[in-house]
């Protein structure tokens, strides 16, 4: 179940994080790659190329976003470092589109201070809203105001 606040607007934001440069396919392949990793070790994993299909909880909320999601998402590489995963939505799959998708940075760029973003609003082809500054904790990236957790299945 996906809650979103009435207030999710923000300024439109550019850079490379563009969605349909990423080139994923919809509905997810039933026969991607599985392997079981930390959160930190999946974004690494998926900038080497393999594409992983996951369970994802999702919770963000901070003055702008109230948003929720529990359910399947896909990841694949974004660039060398850097990832894409998107929250496979029933709007997703019927639209054949991408709805919401973070933005992770690898584990070394999260160490050198390198926050996650995401789209924030739906179909929005943009991650130009950052999830705060975190770290990789388990399964899970974590910040002030976010927290997305990763379970490869």
């Amino acid at each position: 179940m996906i809650r979103s606040s009435d207030n999710t607007a923000r300024d439109p934001g550019s850079g490379p994080t563009n969605a349909v440069e990423a080139g994923l396919s919809h509905p997810p392949n039933p026969d991607m790659q599985i392997s079981k990793a930390t959160a930190g070790n999946f974004v690494d994993a998926i900038t080497s190329g393999d594409a992983l299909l996951a369970e994802c909880n999702v919770t963000i909320k901070d003055s702008y976003f109230d948003f929720t999601f529990s359910g399947l998402c896909e990841g694949s590489a974004y660039s060398s470092d850097q990832a894409i995963v998107v929250l496979q939505t029933e709007g997703a799959q019927s639209a054949n589109a991408l709805e919401y998708f973070f933005i992770f940075p690898s584990t070394a760029l999260v160490n050198d201070e390198i926050p996650a973003s995401w789209n924030g609003e739906a179909f929005w082809s943009n991650a130009s809203n950052p999830i705060g500054l975190g770290a990789y904790e388990g399964n899970c990236y974590v910040s002030d105001v976010a927290k997305v957790c990763v379970e490869p299945k």
